[in-house]
């Protein structure tokens, strides 16, 4: 057998790793000896029999060892006649699979605190020194065989393979350095200092890295060469099941995860016991049940259109069962990491595309748990900036296969992708012309004609999404929506006084009514504590605490360009802040216990020298990732940076940053921090072994068939059609066939007949009641109408309680309080075609 050692000289190296070996399991005895002792069942010396019997069996396991090397090299024994169950396959796959798990485990002992292992914290403790130890021991001698036999060749790569990276490379290193360089002593972009900057994303613990790392590692070897796939590999491929994979485990672990509650979901209580939506999750839901109801969707709200009409679609399947739409949306945002996993290995490799969709994964279920603490997003809530990060990820990954392979109906799906990505995030509206950009410097050397038959395919497709809703929804006073939209940020954004974040959003033509103050900081969002006054709100949300707490001690003061640029800067930081950072592997609880996760604003922008170092090390991955992919495709290879920067740009100029905002593009910093572990990792088995494993892969373009052209453009310009007509739809079609009621007469009678019981100038209402929910013994709801919604607290009776749920039709009768602020007086039910009255002010 070839080997890189002389069989006649193993004896002596077997014998000089057993010394080694026995020098490091005796220092790990001697370690275990000087931790904490044992007060409580002490025997000798403070130490326990336990304790002893460890530190005795370590050295045992010690001299053991020795002696085996002594006998080896005495012997001459070489390792063929030392493995002794060489010819044994699957009691060798066994102990190879023993061997590597202890030294998984031996990392994992050395980083991971003892808290995480609950009461057995002091087991741990005590097992850490030995575990480490022999974790080292098996790791060297693996190095050892398989250098021994000659799996090691380090053989490195020619010149030209590694000289084409290191330019790049350095460039991108020294602007990201000279960024972080510039952060770290000014602070400027680091803490959340400004009104509407937030909180770092959500990260990834250490442990969580670790095992996506030793996935990723596995794949190397699971997934190897094209020659070597075996059956099972091969029906893997052939049936895409590894995508399928990546959609089951997305869907499962999103929708089993609990989630408490957030400032955007209630936790569920009395009386219908559902994850109600709250802040800007009920505006977009409201938006929605008007659709549903047929009010059209100039009702309620408008900034996001087809994020509104998508919550229409989940009430027509769901009804009001907010669990059932929470698994609904669930189902859908299941294929985000299945789409990087196909960028990742259009890229590079399935290894890239593995890493991608496992760090997707992680830090979403991540956003879940950490709902309540943490100020972000995640698919369990009605949010858009998920449905944005859906879309804004497809835009890549369509922008990049267009690129790479240049066809009109791919020219037509990016315009296409990215109009609707716009009608659910506006600010996705700025990537329009700037990949637009890119695509005209990549497409230069063909010719000016392709370029312009491309780009206007591209613009086509993305002006047949956006003219129906410019055309087709407008506010009150006429003005398309998104005029009103710029205007609306102006006016929050960019004016000295700072307005309500949430009065603004709506534009509705019912009478105001005195708002409540609401206390909304963490645990206490369960609570609502509403004030005295009973109609609280009725265009949107409570400012004044609510918005001071989760503003914290942020500012409006600068100009315009340095708050523009601060919010760029953050975006930045915030994202980069999320990537592990740490040589202890925490949990998440004690992962966001600094400061910085907090929305109090006392952050001030220090960090550790060991953390500051480590989000420079991180800096420097990215830049091998960004170098990599510039090397390899150029321009195509800058596509998610493309998209970073510019939706950091569109950000920064609506001045917000960070949080929640950053959900749609903070996995471009994992895309080119993944690109350069992956390829690290395939260029030092590269370096070891003396052979490629792995290798990137690489597209197709070959000329397609006309007709597969033709029927594939014929299929995009359909889909994307049908996709601009939702919008005309939800707003002249559903109302048409909807709001016609029935029973119209029957409305009519038994509203003079509540009418004629009401006190005298009380108006009665007929409408439809949502979000009941009972908290400090009160009952909130929103009663919504074809003129509006409007949302009450009336105070509990004592001994009954009106049961209410969501979707019920009723009546209210409203009267002025002495401020002349409408109040109720009495709430009906419509059952049967009668008005039953469940609740009244008086007693």
């Amino acid at each position: 057998m070839d080997s890189k050692i002389a069989p006649a000289k193993e004896p002596q190296f077997l014998f000089l790793l057993s010394l080694l070996a026995f020098l490091e399991l005796s220092i790990s005895g001697i370690v275990t000896l000087i931790i904490s002792p044992d007060p409580k069942n002490a025997l000798v010396f403070g130490f326990s029999a336990q304790r002893l019997l460890l530190v005795a069996g370590t050295w045992i396991l010690a001299i053991i060892v020795l002696a085996a090397g002594g006998i080896a090299r005495t012997k001459k024994l070489s390792l063929d006649s030392a493995w002794l169950v060489n010819k044994n396959r699957y009691l060798k796959q066994t102990i190879y699979g023993i061997s590597i798990a202890l030294i998984v485990w031996g990392w994992l002992s050395l980083v991971s605190p003892a808290y995480l292992f609950g009461h057995l914290n002091y087991i741990f403790e005590r097992t850490q020194p030995f575990s480490v130890a022999l974790g080292i021991c098996l790791a060297q001698s693996w190095f050892f065989f398989l250098y021994a036999r000659g799996r090691l060749g380090f053989r490195v790569p020619g010149g030209f393979g590694v000289r084409k990276y290191y330019r790049p490379i350095i460039l991108f290193a020294i602007i990201l350095i000279g960024i972080g360089i510039f952060m770290a002593s000014t602070k400027f972009g680091l803490p959340a200092k400004l009104t509407w900057s937030n909180v770092p994303g959500i990260p990834l613990s250490g442990l969580q890295f670790f095992f996506i790392l030793l996935l990723v590692g596995l794949s190397f070897i699971v997934v190897p060469d094209r020659e070597q796939d075996g059956s099972f590999l091969q029906l893997i491929k052939r049936y895409q099941l590894i995508p399928l994979f990546i959609f089951l485990t997305a869907f499962l672990v999103w929708g089993l995860t609990p989630m408490l509650f957030s400032p955007f979901s209630l936790a569920p209580g009395a009386p219908t016991y559902q994850p109600i939506p709250f802040y800007d999750a009920r505006i977009y839901d409201l938006g929605g049940i008007s659709i549903f109801r047929g009010y059209g969707i100039n009702y309620y709200n408008n900034e996001n259109p087809l994020f509104v009409v998508f919550m229409a679609v989940l009430h027509f399947f769901a009804g009001f069962d907010y669990k059932l739409m929470i698994w609904l949306q669930v189902l859908l945002l299941a294929f985000i990491p299945v789409i990087l996993f196909f960028l990742g290995k259009k890229f590079h490799s399935t290894a890239l595309g593995i890493f991608l969709s496992l760090v997707l994964i992680t830090r979403q279920r991540n956003a879940i748990v950490l709902s309540p603490t943490v100020s972000s997003v995640n698919p369990k809530l009605f949010m858009s900036e998920e449905m944005g990060l859906l879309g804004v990820a497809l835009f890549a990954y369509l922008v990049f296969m267009w690129i790479r392979g240049p066809k009109i109906w791919l020219a037509i799906l990016c315009g296409g992708c990215i109009g609707a990505t716009s009608l659910i995030r506006l600010n996705s509206l700025v990537l329009f012309p700037a990949l637009a950009c890119l695509v005209l410097v990549a497409f230069w050397g063909m010719g000016k004609k392709f370029v312009l038959k491309h780009l206007s395919a591209y613009t086509l497709a993305f002006f047949i999404l956006l003219i129906p809703w410019f055309f087709s929804t407008v506010n009150s006073q006429g003005m398309p929506y998104l005029f009103f939209r710029i205007k609306l940020i102006i006016d929050q954004r960019y004016s000295s006084f700072y307005p309500s974040p949430i009065q603004s959003h709506v534009d509705s033509r019912l009478p105001d009514t005195e708002m409540a103050s609401v206390q909304l900081a963490g645990p206490a969002v369960s609570g609502l504590q509403f004030s005295s006054l009973q109609s609280w709100t009725t265009n949107g949300y409570a400012t004044g605490p609510l918005h001071a707490t989760l503003m914290g001690k942020r500012t409006n003061s600068g100009s315009f360009v340095y708050r523009f640029l601060y919010h760029i800067f953050h975006n930045f930081s915030t994202s980069v802040m999320s990537m592990p950072d740490s040589l202890i592997y925490n949990d998440l609880s004690h992962l966001t216990k600094p400061v910085y996760w907090s929305d109090s604003g006392d952050w001030q922008g220090n960090l550790p020298v060991i953390q500051t170092g480590l989000i420079f090390l991180n800096l420097i991955l990215i830049a091998v990732g960004l170098g990599y992919s510039w090397a390899r495709y150029r321009w195509a290879g800058m596509i998610p940076l493309v998209v970073f920067i510019t939706i950091s740009v569109a950000l920064g100029a609506a001045l917000n940053s960070g949080g929640r905002y950053i959900t749609p593009i903070d996995w471009v910093i994992y895309f080119y921090y993944g690109l350069a572990i992956v390829a690290i990792v395939q260029f030092g088995l590269k370096v070891l072994t003396g052979k490629a494993h792995n290798q990137p892969a690489s597209l197709h373009t070959g000329t397609a068939k006309r007709i597969s052209d033709r029927r594939s453009l014929g299929i995009s310009l359909a889909g994307i059609i049908c996709l601009a007509s939702l919008i005309p739809i939800a707003n002249f079609v559903i109302p048409v066939v909807t709001v016609p009621a029935r029973n119209q007469a029957e409305v009519k009678a038994a509203r003079a007949s509540i009418s004629a019981q009401a006190q005298p100038g009380a108006n009665t209402v007929y409408g439809e009641f949502l979000y009941p929910y009972y908290v400090n013994g009160r009952l909130t709801f929103d009663f919504i109408t074809p003129s509006g919604n409007a949302r009450y607290a009336i105070n509990r009776p004592q001994g009954s309680k009106p049961e209410l749920s969501s979707g019920e039709y009723g009546f209210i009768n409203l009267s002025d309080n002495v401020q002349g602020k409408p109040q109720v007086e009495s709430i009906y039910l419509w059952q049967a075609a009668q008005p039953y009255r469940i609740w009244n002010t008086q007693p």
